[in-house]
């Protein structure tokens, strides 16, 4: 039971089970940093105005003085019936939600980053900790008031480092994998010759020392031609040893990029041959090949 509101004579009320009390209750006591901290129902720290936040499971509303909370697994026409009739006029914060209802979202904010934000701008937080789940120290509470804006910045804290320790896992494996995949395709481009131990360097350092072209140099000059240019893209490369040639299929943003394409290689003394040009969709590709110039 909260407080009166300011020039009401109304009271804001949350009600929570017992038994899910006690399960938060015990969870709070178990940890050392959160023993203190408050329970705050989700809905009453949202300010004044039209909110729809999608914190995943759930979808809290806000729609000038009503607050309520949706189930997300509820079929989505249901979600939409009970969502505020004025949808373009909220904020509506979440991607997913903001996808599935057909409209856009603020995506420069985050979810919980809101709540907390929200939670440190509100003066009286309604603690649902009150009565027999009152905590001990309840009768002075100005010491921790800084409790609760800390809980929350230390989930979203862990949250974060959790995403970051994936991110790097799947970093490092997609390294792993790229690298193998490097050397087999170095392998088959060049039979009997051994595997540069830094590949991305070698790759990096063409010569023009044979009279026929080789695999480093023509893949290193293209893919200089193509950053350099910055609208191809390298749809397929096929190398013939025998002949010292490389072809590759480009994709160019428009007619008139092969030309470029082709003047910045030959300016490295490639010698460029470009085939046919087709239209496909809004962009054109076309074949080119590459020799060492005579």
């Amino acid at each position: 039971l909260g407080p009166k509101l300011r020039g009401e004579h109304h009271r804001e009320l949350h009600v929570c089970s017992a038994s899910i009390m006690d399960v938060w209750i015990d969870r709070i006591q178990k940890s050392r940093t959160l023993r203190g901290a408050k329970l705050v129902a989700e809905t009453s720290i949202i300010p004044a105005g039209q909110f729809v936040v999608d914190l995943g499971d759930r979808i809290i509303v806000r729609s000038g003085n009503q607050k309520y909370a949706i189930d997300a697994s509820l079929p989505g026409d249901v979600v939409q019936a009970v969502l505020p009739d004025a949808m373009s006029a909220s904020k509506i914060i979440g991607g997913a939600l903001a996808s599935r209802v057909g409209v856009r979202a603020d995506e420069s904010l985050d979810p919980l980053q809101t709540l907390l934000g929200w939670a440190s701008a509100t003066d009286n937080l309604l603690d649902l900790r009150q009565g027999a789940h009152a905590p001990r120290s309840s009768s002075d509470m100005s010491w921790t008031a800084w409790r609760v804006p800390g809980a929350l910045a230390a989930t979203v804290c862990a949250a974060w480092m959790a995403t970051l320790a994936l991110e790097n896992r799947a970093l490092g494996q997609l390294t792993d994998h790229m690298n193998s995949a490097s050397r087999s395709i170095y392998t088959t481009m060049n039979p009997g010759a051994p595997v540069p131990r830094n590949l991305a360097q070698a790759v990096k350092s063409p010569s023009s020392a044979h009279r026929a072209i080789d695999f480093r140099t023509a893949s290193a000059l293209l893919y200089s031609g193509v950053s350099e240019i910055g609208g191809p893209g390298i749809q397929s490369l096929r190398f013939d040893e025998k002949g010292g040639a490389m072809r590759a299929r480009i994709s160019y943003e428009e007619f008139g990029d092969e030309l470029k394409l082709k003047e910045h290689l030959e300016k490295a003394g490639i010698s460029v041959r470009i085939g046919e040009m087709r239209q496909q969709g809004s962009r054109v590709s076309g074949e080119i090949t590459l020799e060492l110039a005579r």
